[in-house]
């Protein structure tokens, strides 16, 4: 049976009886994760073959230089948003000049899940398993028989936080180590003020020093201003080093 989405997300909830037993089940499902707030936005319907380390956005040499800026910095790498893997191959390939061996990880669901585009819009079928078949085997063989490691998390960024607060197992050397220390992350999974501020207050507190914050599509998804008001508050952790229309980045320059 195929399911009218549009149809679905119009509905408020004292007419869902209207709809039939799938419908009403997809619209508690959408509802509980976006809430009524949000309209239904589609990606389109072209179908384009992934292909790996192709980017859909600009500002990729900020990027570049905010990875290589934080080889001093100690703990793991991360991208949340991996999709065809342009984000972590440009960081990878800056750790890759590290004395020290790094560790770097990409935490994407995939599995074409509605997408948090904006604050006021998501997208439907936008990043398939199909997408992650294609991008994740080549970030491990773009580590392999280097210094750095790669570890990929096919979940959300909020199902990540619940069950590595505590930090993430690594099995090396004949020992496991817990690792709950971040030196660079790049923000560039839901688009939204309220998750880009979860997922601040998640890493800024784990961040260590000399640790680089790159966000991404900064202007005209959400509103930026939030994240950037808690980053830099009166004790002065954090310190702007660019901000521009599509991507900023922060310095974290002492530890409380």
């Amino acid at each position: 049976m195929e399911v009218d989405l549009n149809k679905i997300f119009n509905v408020s909830e004292r007419y869902i009886e209207n709809l039939s037993p799938l419908e009403q089940a997809v619209w508690w499902t959408q509802h509980r994760i976006f809430g009524s707030e949000l309209t239904i936005s589609h990606w389109t319907d072209e179908k384009v073959a992934p292909e790996f380390g192709r980017g859909d956005g600009s500002g990729y040499e900020i990027l570049q230089q905010a990875a290589e800026y934080s080889l001093g910095a100690r703990g793991v790498s991360v991208e949340i948003g991996v999709r065809e893997g342009c984000g972590s191959k440009i960081m990878i390939e800056q750790f890759k000049k590290s004395e020290f061996p790094k560790l770097h990880i990409g935490i994407d669901p995939y599995g074409s899940i509605p997408y948090l585009y904006k604050d006021t819009e998501h997208v439907l079928n936008a990043y398939p398993n199909e997408m992650r078949d294609v991008a994740i085997p080549e970030l491990y063989k773009l580590c392999a028989g280097s210094n750095v490691d790669f570890m990929f998390f096919q979940m959300t960024d909020e199902q990540f936080f619940k069950r590595f607060a505590d930090g993430i197992p690594i099995y090396m050397n004949n020992t496991e180590y817990i690792i709950n220390e971040y030196g660079c992350v790049y923000f560039d999974g839901p688009h939204t003020t309220k998750t880009t501020l979860n997922e601040t207050k998640f890493f800024a507190p784990r961040a260590s020093l000399n640790a680089m914050f790159i966000y991404d599509d900064v202007e005209e998804y959400y509103d930026h201003d939030v994240i950037e008001s808690y980053l830099l508050d009166e004790d002065g952790t954090w310190a702007q080093i660019i901000r521009t229309n599509v991507k900023a980045v922060y310095h974290k320059i002492k530890v409380k």
